[in-house]
């Protein structure tokens, strides 16, 4: 048994069935209609809003274009990035210096058992060897860093072009071009495929809805076009004050918007 099942079957012991049973006309069971979620996208680099695609109201898909910052700025970070990540003739430079004193060394090497060159001569060449070996380290290094200097100037560029996570409608908090993105949304997106129904029930008539195999909501009152719903799950808190809990649904529809007055039909 579901939790929410549960629940209901708690609540079934608890209020009874005599509301249900009563020949007294019911109350409308009201509800409210909101999207199933609410997202606030932002930006994932700072920036000045250049484009904006979208406008209030618009429709969009996952992956929907909604703007665009200007990256001037960040074109030419990436093709400074570039240059520096494409420049190898540091490591080049430094490889023939290491190389040579490596030669010259073997040679030394020679003449110290030869006697031919003193010892103070060898050690002063095996330090520059030394010293040249860190530098090639540190010249591909620096070349290593360029090259992911260059890649984040890659992903900062994509990311100017902001794409909406999800189908939905954009609502009014839009921002505009020339604005900054920075500590404030680019737009609010209500996702509603599917919607909610959030039915505010008396909690004695709680077992007469749940166990409704084909609900039905009448919206804006057009009692001749119900409209089928979807059980989705019971809250686990009643409201004490109001002595009703909250029964949500899922509603499919293409011509019906957040924020319309709608009933349980019964």
């Amino acid at each position: 048994m579901t939790p929410a099942k549960a629940l209901i079957s708690a609540l079934m012991l608890s209020a009874g069935t005599a509301s249900a049973q009563s020949t007294i006309p019911l109350p409308p069971v009201n509800c409210t209609i909101s999207p199933l979620r609410t997202v606030e996208l932002s930006a994932a680099v700072p920036g000045i809003v250049a484009e904006v695609l979208v406008r209030p109201g618009s429709r969009v898909d996952a992956d929907d274009i909604i703007a665009r910052l200007d990256t001037s700025l960040a074109e030419a970070d990436l093709k400074l990035a570039e240059a520096r990540a494409s420049f190898e003739d540091g490591v080049k430079a430094a490889e023939a210096q290491r190389d040579s004193l490596e030669r010259r060394l073997g040679m030394l090497e020679k003449a110290v058992a030869e006697r031919a060159v003193s010892r103070l001569e060898y050690e002063s060449t095996l330090l520059e060897y030394q010293l040249a070996k860190s530098t090639v380290l540190r010249q591909k290094q620096d070349l290593a860093l360029a090259r992911q200097e260059a890649e984040r100037a890659r992903i900062v560029l994509s990311k100017a072009v902001i794409r909406s996570p999800v189908s939905g409608i954009v609502g009014e908090d839009l921002i505009d071009p020339g604005e900054n993105v920075v500590n404030r949304p680019v737009a609010t997106i209500y996702v509603t495929r599917p919607m909610r129904v959030e039915a505010f029930v008396p909690v004695g008539r709680l077992a007469e809805i749940a166990n409704n195999p084909a609900p039905e909501i009448i919206v804006n009152g057009n009692r001749q076009a119900p409209v089928p719903v979807t059980p989705d799950y019971v809250s686990p808190v009643a409201n004490l004050s109001s002595n009703t809990i909250s029964v949500y649904f899922r509603l499919e529809s293409d011509t019906i918007l957040p924020g319309y007055k709608c009933v349980l039909a019964q």
